[in-house]
């Protein structure tokens, strides 16, 4: 499991670099609604509550919901942040 959870880190650190990036659930809400998100990255432990509305606010506007084995302070610390991260997404 060790090795699954460096292979999504070092995952998530290329999309980082690679991609533009929104961080957080607010804001990723927030483009998800205006259609501006290509897909959602899920903390494990994200509250069954936000990930309903993440899936439904995915299907509404074609973006693709994809689940992570990192937790959201590993998802944290992943985007260098000094705070918990629930939700990633790529934007189109």
């Amino acid at each position: 499991m060790a090795a699954e959870i460096h292979t999504e880190s070092e995952e998530v650190k290329k999309i980082l670099k690679d991609q533009d990036i929104i961080i957080g659930a607010e804001r990723t809400m927030k483009a998800l609604r205006t259609g501006k998100v290509a897909q959602v990255l899920i903390a494990s432990n994200t509250p069954d509550k936000t990930k309903k509305t993440v899936e439904h606010y995915a299907n509404l506007s074609g973006a693709s919901v994809r689940p992570l084995g990192l937790t959201n302070d590993e998802l944290g610390a992943v985007c260098k942040r000094p705070h918990l991260i629930s939700l990633l997404s790529i934007r189109k």
